[in-house]
C-alpha cells in the first residue's frame, strides 16, 4: 500500500487510488457512506432500494445502455448494502478505466429514479426478501441483530421489507438520492494495472464539476445494555446453531481495524483446532463459520445430521473461541452485556446469556 495515491477533490470527494500490475484489469468502488441506517422510519429497505435503482439508467445512459456497454467491455459488476455503506463496483479490463468514471460520475448526481422502472425493479428486490426469509440461518441473524441492537437504526435488516417496498415511491427514493449521494459523502478507490497520477487527472476531469451538497444529520447508534432473550426460529433443521457474537466497536474506533483482522484470526484458528481434533473423531464436524461486519464479530455453529449422535463438540469449540478472543479484544468488548449465546431450535429454547 506504499504505492497507494490518496487525495481529496475541493467538492469533498476522497480517491484512492492503489497501482496493482498483476493482470491488466481495474475495478472501481464507489462507497457511499450511507446505508440501512439512515433510512427513513418504516422504510428500512430504503438504501438497498435505491442500490438496485443506480443501475436503471442515469442521464447519460438508459438502464439497457448500461447492460449492453458492461456486457462489450467484458465488465463484472454489481453492489451491495450494509447499515452504514452502499458500494458499487465495476471490474473490467483497464483501458476500460475511463468508461467505469464516466458511468460512476453520472449516476452519482443523474440518476433517473422514475416511477415506472421502481415498479420494474421492486418485484427484483422482494424477490431477494422471499429468498433470504425461506432460509432459517437468515432469519436467525435478522433476529440476533435485534438483540444485539434492539431500539437503534441497527436492529434492522439492510434488505429491506416486502411491506415497506409496497409503500415505496420514486419521490422517497429521490429524497433518499438527493441526500446523501453526494460527492463529499463518498469514497471513490480504484485497483488496478493503473499510473496513478494519469488516473487522478481522469478523475479530477469526471468529478470535479460536481458540486459538494449539505448532508443531513447522522443517525445516532446509542445500544442500550443487551438483555438475556431466547430466540426461537421455526426450522427444518436437524440441529440447532450455536451462535457467540459479540458488539464491536464501531468504524471510527481505534479498535475498529484490529476487530476486523480478528475474524479472519479466529477463522484460521478454529480450522486448525477442528483440524488438531480429528484424531478423536475420525469423520470431522461441520465448520463454525466466522462473520464479521462493522458492528458485529460471530461465530456460528451449524451441525450437521451427522453429528447429532456425537458428544456435543462445542463443549471443547466455545471455550477456545472465547479464550481467543479475549486474547485480543480488551475486556470492555466482552464482557456482558456486550457478549451474547444464542440458540435457535425448531422445538426447545434456545438461548441464554454469556
Amino acid at each position: 500500500m506504499n504505492s497507494a495515491v490518496r487525495t481529496t477533490l475541493p467538492n469533498g470527494l476522497r480517491v484512492v487510488i492503489v497501482p496493482d500490475r498483476l493482470a491488466p484489469v481495474v475495478q472501481t468502488q464507489m462507497i457511499y457512506l450511507t446505508g440501512s441506517a439512515a433510512a427513513p422510519n418504516g422504510f428500512p429497505g430504503t438504501a438497498h432500494a435505491l442500490e438496485h435503482m443506480m443501475f436503471n439508467g442515469s442521464k447519460g445512459l438508459s438502464r439497457d445502455q448500461l447492460s449492453t456497454v458492461s456486457a462489450r467491455i467484458g465488465n463484472v459488476s454489481n453492489a451491495f448494502t450494509t447499515e452504514d455503506t452502499t458500494q458499487y463496483y465495476f471490474q473490467a479490463p483497464a483501458h476500460y478505466l475511463d468508461v467505469l468514471l464516466k458511468i460512476e460520475a453520472d449516476r452519482m448526481r443523474h440518476v433517473l429514479l422514475t416511477d415506472a422502472d421502481w415498479s420494474h425493479e421492486r418485484g427484483a428486490i422482494e424477490q431477494e426478501i422471499a429468498r433470504d426469509l425461506s432460509m432459517p440461518f437468515e432469519r436467525f441473524l435478522i433476529e440476533q441483530n435485534k438483540a444485539l441492537f434492539g431500539g437503534t437504526p441497527y436492529d434492522h435488516d439492510a434488505l429491506g421489507t416486502r411491506e415497506s417496498f409496497d409503500k415505496t415511491d420514486a419521490k422517497l427514493l429521490r429524497g433518499f438520492y438527493d441526500s446523501w449521494y453526494q460527492p463529499n459523502n463518498a469514497i471513490l478507490l480504484i485497483v488496478g494495472d493503473v499510473d496513478p497520477t494519469e488516473t487522478l487527472d481522469k478523475v479530477r476531469a469526471e468529478f470535479s464539476a460536481i458540486p459538494s451538497g449539505k448532508l443531513p444529520p447522522r443517525p445516532v447508534i446509542d445500544p442500550a445494555p443487551v438483555k438475556a432473550k431466547t430466540i426461537k426460529v421455526d426450522s427444518d433443521y436437524a440441529t440447532g446453531i450455536l451462535s457467540l457474537a459479540w458488539r464491536l466497536p464501531g468504524s471510527d474506533s481505534p479498535d475498529y481495524a484490529a476487530a476486523q483482522i480478528l475474524a479472519d484470526v479466529l477463522g484460521s484458528n478454529v480450522e486448525r483446532f477442528l483440524l488438531s481434533s480429528r484424531k478423536a473423531r475420525p469423520s470431522r464436524p461441520s465448520s463454525p463459520i466466522i462473520r464479521a461486519s462493522t458492528q458485529v464479530l460471530a461465530a456460528l455453529w451449524p451441525p450437521s445430521p451427522r453429528d447429532r449422535t456425537r458428544p456435543p463438540y462445542s463443549t471443547k469449540f466455545v471455550p477456545f473461541w472465547r479464550r481467543s478472543v479475549r486474547r485480543v479484544f480488551p475486556p470492555i468488548w466482552l464482557t456482558p452485556p456486550n457478549a451474547r449465546k444464542l440458540r435457535p431450535s425448531n422445538s426447545t429454547p434456545t438461548g441464554s446469556p454469556i
